[in-house]
């Protein structure tokens, strides 16, 4: 099955997402099933595991490990949807939320948050654009993969609710 380059595939989303009001919304966008293992395949063959590690996934060294290494998957208290890691594979500057640096000790303040936010407004990601290599079918099976990595947790109080 040939698949189509990733630029057709975002250029038929935008070109069908702009008769809405709300143009750049993805109200409606949706990808294909994709395939876990597949996934897994495509991130190694990425190098993608250069600057990632994967939650419960056993994953080559890589030949030249990445200067920061960002764990993805696990336990969160809101799993990633799946048009936040669709974003953030194909446009990982739309949403950068701390700066490539040294992590503080302490989680941040709000205060704190609100600055880094700002401080990375405009800035790119360290993480390179794929989008000339990657195919559309490599972006459904990374997904899938991805988020088959993350499980949500609820905090154990009584009145809990999202």
């Amino acid at each position: 099955m040939k698949t189509l380059p990733l630029g057709v595939v975002a250029a038929l989303a935008v070109t069908l997402c702009a008769c809405d009001p709300g143009a750049r919304q993805a109200k409606g966008f949706r990808l294909p099933e994709g395939n876990i293992e597949e996934g897994r395949k495509a991130f190694v063959a990425l190098n993608c595991h250069t600057c990632h590690t994967v939650s419960g996934v056993e994953l080559p060294k890589p030949v030249s490990p990445g200067q920061h290494q960002i764990h993805l998957g696990g336990d969160v208290y809101q799993v990633k949807t799946y048009g936040q890691l669709v974003t953030a594979i194909i446009h990982p500057s739309h949403d950068i939320t701390r700066p490539f640096k040294s992590t503080p000790a302490k989680p941040p303040a709000l205060k704190e948050l609100k600055s880094e936010a700002a401080e990375t407004a405009g800035k790119a990601s360290p993480m390179p654009s794929f989008n000339h290599i990657i195919t559309a079918q490599q972006v459904i099976d990374l997904t899938t993969f991805l988020q088959s990595r993350y499980k949500e947790v609820r905090p154990e109080w009584e009145h809990y609710s999202m």
